[in-house]
């Protein structure tokens, strides 16, 4: 039995589930597997924790052995997966991990945009829940920016959370942090070397062994059981070295990272599927070696077994770091000409991954709107098959209710409406004989007593000016049939209130509204303007001329009038003083008195002072 079925056989028995025959694929057999693992939890042989535990390690495993699904396959296959997570909020650190999954994935199999936008999603979800950098959003592009030969970029992503990882680490001594957390940190750290060495950056460099070395004695002390994250860590160190080696161009100590690498090929410890991997740096990094000492017979050895290893592999990147290493081989045997065409060909590789990784980007967004839609209609289409009947019967109850319920708020609404017109209509009659006709009476006996004693100066501009007034009286009654506005005593409470809003921003008061009113009463436009200014004429008159703290203001309805009463813990001023207000107190007294109504004031000096105004309501 292969090291893949070997993989799933014991992922299967920690599901609990029972042996299944195989199919050849490789692909097929991980299929199988993930389903069995979602048909045990469904029985209620996994607990949700269990569960994801079981998925992740399965995953793990699978992208170690090179086993790469295409996203719209793999949002199949981790349906279940992400619904258990998203359905209970003990899962919540867990959807990290289903965005790493996919985007581990991508990264494996050549797709760079669709890593980078997983990464993404993780760092975003790490920022909400934490408010500090995802280690696995970091490990993730730290690995694509040196892929991509960006290794500035990648020190400056670690130099921007070093911090935060020296934390981590001291943490971790006290707290237990999981092992695993510890064994990705690895990687992020492996990745921060090569970026360091490559740049000649040996202090750093051996700062970040110095992580991983406290990181390795961290799960060996407190996890001495979990090979798993030891052989992680420990593969991550010699890596760490080996690019040290190479860009130090130290060959004694890249051949003592050779023979750390075949010790764990040959250690029982280490887990199979991880062998894989580091079988593969071994000949990866053998090539390099060899070509650049040029030991050929070597390096032909295994630049055959790395072919071999990428034959079926679709990255256009991996495919030239085959072409470029066979380029070298050619002309290290002094095969210029081919050497040139070989290493041509690779390069055109090189340059059809910038498409490549647009083209991911795209193709993942819409496998990933389109799957999410799909499935969405089949849950739909389900529960409307296995409730159609029941579902007939509700709408067609449901419908006839809805009928009868329109037809009672339409006739409610008519009604309402109807009585709201009329209530306007009587209002509006009620306004115009109150308002016009009082103000049309007395300037005919002003006219009258113009004719009688003669013109006289101030008869004439008293009467101008109350001419003036009735202008503005018919204007407002006109503004109340033409608008669809409809004035309050409530919309006036909330202007007020809206003022001092305002005015408290920038003036340090508080304040208090009461109101005590029966039903809240239109009132006219031209009674709603004149009561709206005298209001803001009493709050300007507190900031400009008291020092005060409180404003206490109320509106009462009684016997169809309104009481305002306007105070504030101001001083006042004494009587006959002053310092009492002027222009601003008789322009009050005068719009109260053009609606009808009553002004009084009182000073209680020193405690402040308080204005009472009573109008009249149609």
């Amino acid at each position: 039995m292969n090291k893949i079925y070997k993989v799933i056989f014991v992922l299967l028995l920690c599901a609990a589930v029972p042996p299944y025959s195989y199919a050849i694929d490789s692909k097929d057999s991980a299929k199988i597997a993930l389903l069995k693992i979602d048909q045990a939890f469904e029985k209620g042989k996994l607990s949700g924790r269990k569960y994801l535990d079981t998925v992740h390690a399965a995953m793990r495993a699978l992208n170690a052995m090179g086993v790469h699904f295409k996203q719209k396959e793999l949002l199949g296959l981790l349906d279940r997966y992400k619904k258990v997570i998203w359905s209970d909020p003990a899962f919540e650190d867990q959807k990290r991990t289903y965005y790493a999954i996919f985007s581990n994935q991508a990264q494996m199999a050549g797709r760079n945009g669709e890593m980078l936008y997983y990464a993404e999603k993780i760092g975003k979800l790490e920022q909400e829940l934490t408010d500090k950098h995802s280690v696995t959003a970091l490990t993730i592009e730290m690995g694509y920016y040196n892929d991509q030969n960006s290794f500035h970029k990648t020190r400056e992503l670690f130099l921007g959370a070093k911090h935060e990882i020296a934390e981590l680490l001291n943490r971790a001594v006290k707290d237990s942090t999981k092992a695993a957390d510890l064994a990705q940190l690895s990687t992020l750290l492996s990745h921060a070397a090569k970026a360091a060495y490559t740049l000649k950056d040996t202090l750093l460099g051996h700062e970040v062994e110095q992580y991983l070395d406290m990181a390795g004695n961290i799960v060996r002390k407190l996890y001495p059981s979990d090979l798993e994250a030891s052989s992680f860590i420990r593969l991550n160190k010699t890596l760490a070295l080996n690019y040290k080696a190479k860009e130090l161009a130290d060959n004694k100590l890249q051949e003592a990272v050779f023979r750390m690498m075949e010790a764990m090929l040959l250690d029982e410890q280490v887990p199979d599927y991880l062998k894989d991997y580091i079988y593969f740096n071994i000949v990866d990094r053998k090539v390099a070696y060899f070509l650049k000492q040029k030991v050929n017979d070597s390096a032909a050895i295994y630049l055959a077994a790395l072919e071999k290893m990428r034959k079926d592999d679709g990255s256009a990147y991996n495919k030239f770091a085959v072409g470029q290493f066979k380029a070298k081989y050619l002309f290290n045997l002094g095969k210029y000409k081919e050497s040139a065409d070989t290493l041509g060909n690779a390069v055109q590789y090189l340059d059809s991954t910038h498409t490549q990784l647009v083209k991911d980007i795209n193709e993942m967004m819409y496998a990933q709107a389109k799957a999410e839609e799909q499935q969405l209609m089949l849950n739909e289409a389900a529960v409307e098959n296995k409730r159609k009947e029941q579902l007939i019967w509700s709408v067609s109850l449901g419908a006839l209710f809805l009928v009868i319920l329109g037809i009672g708020i339409f006739l409610y609404i008519r009604q309402r409406q109807k009585r709201k017109f009329l209530e306007f209509k009587l209002n509006m009659a009620r306004n115009i004989h109150d308002e016009t006709g009082p103000a049309l009476l007395y300037a005919k006996s002003l006219a009258k007593s113009c004719k009688v004693i003669g013109e006289d100066e101030h008869m004439r501009a008293e009467l101008e000016s109350h001419i003036e007034n009735m202008m503005f009286v018919i204007r407002s009654l006109s503004h109340d049939l033409k608008s669809d506005e409809l004035h309050s005593i409530g919309s006036l409470v909330k202007e007020t209130e809206t003022t001092l809003k305002k005015l408290k921003a920038l003036n340090v008061f508080n304040y208090e509204i009461k109101e005590q009113l029966k039903e809240n009463r239109f009132i006219s436009h031209y009674q709603y303007s004149q009561l709206k200014a005298v209001l803001q004429e009493c709050i300007t008159n507190s900031i400009k001329h008291a020092t005060f703290d409180q404003v206490d203001i109320s509106f009462t309805e009684a016997g169809n009038k309104l009481t305002i009463q306007y105070s504030d813990n101001g001083a006042g001023w004494q009587t006959g003083a002053s310092s009492a207000p002027g222009i601003g107190l008789n322009n009050m007294k005068e719009r109260v008195r053009l609606v009808n109504g009553e002004f009084s004031i009182e000073s209680h000096h020193p405690d402040g002072y308080a204005i009472q105004i009573v109008v009249p309501l149609r």
